[in-house]
């Protein structure tokens, strides 16, 4: 293998990669919009992280950040906690290690070890470029709905599951991966002792702690490994090892998501097969088959047939071939080695947990879990490509043809992510009242909106306040919120409904639970506090852009 395609990947995997997260957290301005710049889902997912960092770990017992009274639990904080510490030791700003740090010692893990990995699993000269492209380049064939739809291929890459470009926009995804890859160089080795076998019960509490989704398929993976090795007579290793893995898996789960708090209450996942697979032939910007969609319901209705049997299956190799684009060649690869049967469990697993059951909450939020069959895929798909790129002038063809069809998305990926003003941002108005916000005493603060009155489409950036519901004020301040993020509310089952109420009926009461308001631009009018009598509301800052109130009342608040 030559050295320059090595490089050439790893050259353009890094500006992808870092494109689609390094900016974000950052100081931009744009058409005199100056502030704090997100893009894509950072807008969100990223805001709440740094929430749980400034704001939940703060305190013992961790407290939900955006819901006043309750406890944090439920949750992966494992990510979180390491960056809480780090910022105490080294006082780099947190902002900065999450969106900065963290990706660039990611990237480098990455390329360690999916290189460590391609050295033990093949000995092709061209199977490490082959992996290392299809770890950060692979990518569905939702391009071709925006082809037939609309003529372009741009805006494709968020049609369906996340794919390898777009990794770091889930940072706690992304850190999955070189942990899985660390796995897989273990269940290769030929002579396996106590110590992989700790190691592997180390990697399955990690993964756990990372991303609940990871633990699920680690665990199932390891599980499956010590099976292999009792299938060859490794008695001893094999069930202490498996125990060993379980038991790192069952730690984590204690320790990250206080099972027992969840006992007699709903189950976090829901039993009902193809309800995620379904969407691909009944949304219009997908395959789109309405009338096969309608005969599909009418068949259900009737008790079902043959017929129904023939069009889930259609539908589910649909959804199998776009989701998992070029790496389909992977199929071909596939070998009957205790190796294989371990992978292709994890695959199986990941994408059964997927069209099998929604979640709790917010229903496709199982998707995280077909993330981790279409990245392991990459083995697979990489072998292919790597044997193709190793025969004749024709086969070369062949390969350069499926790196052709693979790459489109990655260019939108980086389209979107390139794109400048973001459509979010905070601005430096904002900033100076959310610290003012954070110097002042520790209290309960409403924090408008809930509700958020849209902005403006054609004006980029656009206030995070006039986005959507997020949890940026905690984030900034340091404070609990009374209500905010509701996405995240759900996903860990508290329920919100009856403060949701009280504030959209602007019922009073709230002001005896909350110490400050936090109304954000034209945001404050969402609940009308001056009309609620026996309290007094005093203004102790206010700039261009955001105010902050007081609340005294006649009873002890917070």
């Amino acid at each position: 293998m030559k050295k320059w395609l090595f490089w050439l990947i790893v050259i353009l995997a890094f500006v992808v990669e870092m494109r689609v997260v390094i900016p974000s957290g950052s100081h931009y301005c744009q058409n005199g919009f100056c502030g704090i710049y997100f893009w894509g889902a950072h807008e969100h997912d990223g805001v709440w992280h740094l929430a749980l960092i400034n704001n939940a770990l703060t305190v013992w017992p961790n407290r939900f950040p955006t819901f006043a009274g309750a406890v944090l639990s439920g949750y992966n904080t494992l990510l979180d906690s390491i960056l809480y510490v780090i910022n105490l030791l080294t006082k780099i700003p947190v902002v900065t290690l999450y969106f900065k740090v963290t990706p660039l010692l990611w990237f480098g893990a990455m390329i360690l070890v999916w290189k460590k990995f391609a050295a033990r699993y093949s000995n092709n000269k061209w199977y490490l470029p082959a992996i290392l492209f299809f770890v950060f380049f692979g990518n569905s064939f939702s391009y071709f709905f925006r082809l037939y739809h609309e003529g372009i291929i741009w805006g494709a890459s968020g049609l369906l599951s996340m794919q390898s470009p777009q990794m770091l926009s889930n940072i706690q995804y992304a850190l999955t991966l070189p942990l899985i890859g660390v796995m897989l160089i273990l269940f290769r080795k030929d002579r396996v002792g106590w110590k992989e076998m700790l190691s592997l019960a180390i990697l399955n509490f990690l993964l756990m702690g990372l991303k609940f989704y990871a633990g699920v398929i680690a665990v199932t993976m390891s599980g499956m490994y010590a099976l292999t090795l009792i299938f060859q007579k490794q008695w001893k290793i094999g069930m202490i090892g498996g125990l060993l893995s379980v038991m790192g898996f069952v730690l984590a789960t204690f320790v990250f998501y206080n099972p027992l708090k969840s006992l007699g209450g709903p189950s976090i996942l829901l039993f009902k097969p193809m309800a995620t697979v379904h969407p691909i032939i009944e949304e219009a910007g997908l395959f789109f088959a309405p009338s096969i969609a309608n005969l599909r319901n009418n068949l259900y209705a009737a008790g079902g047939s043959w017929r129904l049997w023939l069009i889930e299956a259609a539908t589910l190799g649909l959804f199998v071939f776009f989701n998992w684009g070029t790496r389909i060649i992977g199929v071909w690869a596939i070998k009957k080695k205790p190796f294989d049967v371990v992978l292709i469990t994890g695959i199986i697993t990941s994408l059964l947990m997927n069209i099998l059951f929604i979640q709790r909450g917010e229903w496709w939020n199982t998707v995280q879990f077909l993330y981790y069959a279409t990245f392991l895929s990459n083995i697979y798909a990489a072998e292919i490509l790597a044997n193709l790129v190793n025969q004749g002038w024709k086969m070369k063809l062949v390969a350069l043809l499926i790196v052709c069809f693979t790459i489109p998305n990655a260019l939108d990926t980086y389209r979107i992510f390139n794109s400048f003003p973001p459509h979010s941002y905070v601005s430096e108005a904002e900033i100076e009242a959310l610290n003012e916000l954070k110097s002042l005493p520790k209290g309960v603060v409403l924090a408008l909106p809930i509700n958020p009155i849209p902005g403006h489409e054609q004006q980029l950036p656009r206030p995070l306040y006039n986005m959507y519901d997020t949890a940026y004020v905690a984030a900034f301040s340091g404070q609990q919120t009374y209500l905010n993020d509701l996405v995240q509310l759900r996903l860990t089952g508290i329920n919100y409904e009856n403060r949701l109420a009280i504030i959209k009926t602007g019922e009073c009461e709230v002001l005896s639970e909350i110490k400050y308001i936090y109304a954000a631009g034209d945001q404050g009018q969402l609940f009308p506090w001056q009309k609620c009598q026996n309290n007094s509301i005093t203004e102790i800052y206010t700039n261009e852009q955001a105010s902050i109130y007081r609340v005294m009342t006649d009873t002890p608040n917070q």
